[in-house]
């Protein structure tokens, strides 16, 4: 008798947590099949968006919960074209924002009653950062939009208010761009030693200097939130937990 053995690959990229569950985005394979954009609870698939509806590689990148929902960002791309992708803002298992063709949602947030989307949008060669309000065609900001590419990475708003931050590429030249708030001009931040990460928070402070210990980053000090950490050329989005 044959016995069949799917090998399934799970990778993350976001988290958030409530009450003391865990939740977890990022995508799934299974044998050699696609990528499949899921959401995990606790380790376990939760929700899951296979190819919407194409023969696509997808990626869940954002994720939020909120009075017991799940919101969670899902892109979607053939596997040979970025620009024919399309990023998504999922509620549970439903779409709830379906973005034009050739965007990439990488963070959402929320302000009462408001949904906001960030990432980028055309080809990843010729991107430009976007900010988009309720799954709106048009985006409501857009940043470094003369650069060779750029990339909203965080977002958030507070009474209208949206501060994002990300990074724009000039030929082989990577910056860090921070835009605080938004309707401002782009800011600029320049830390280029790769021995040492920089923490900054969302209105583009810098609030740690640290070095990492077999790559192990230790922000447990700072306030629970979303951060930006900085070394040499790579930028990252990584978050603190305060434990009581």
């Amino acid at each position: 008798m044959k016995t069949s053995i799917l090998l399934t690959i799970a990778v993350f990229f976001a988290i958030s947590l409530h009450s003391q569950d865990i939740y977890t985005a990022g995508y799934f394979t299974v044998d050699d099949g696609p990528q499949v954009a899921a959401v995990f609870k606790n380790g376990m698939a939760l929700y899951s968006q296979k190819q919407f509806g194409k023969d696509f590689y997808s990626s869940a990148i954002a994720i939020d919960t909120l009075s017991g929902d799940v919101y969670w960002s899902a892109n979607a791309f053939p596997q040979n074209s970025i620009s024919e992708g399309c990023g998504y803002v999922m509620k549970n298992d439903e779409i709830l924002l379906d973005n034009v063709i050739g965007t990439c949602i990488n963070d959402i947030s929320f302000d009462g009653d408001d949904i906001y989307s960030a990432g980028y949008m055309n080809d990843i060669y010729e991107s430009v950062a976007a900010v988009w309000k309720n799954g709106e065609t048009t985006p409501l900001y857009t940043y470094c939009a003369d650069k060779h590419s750029s990339e909203v990475l965080g977002i958030d708003v507070v009474d209208g208010v949206v501060y994002a931050c990300g990074y724009y590429e000039e030929g082989l030249t990577y910056g860090c761009v921070w835009v605080r708030p938004s309707p401002l001009a782009v800011e600029e931040i320049k830390a280029d030693d790769s021995s040492v990460v920089y923490i900054y928070n969302f209105f583009g402070e810098l609030v740690k200097t640290a070095c990492t210990d077999n790559n192990n980053l230790n922000i447990s000090d700072l306030p629970s939130g979303f951060y930006i950490a900085k070394r040499g050329k790579e930028v990252t989005k990584v978050f603190s937990t305060k434990v009581k």
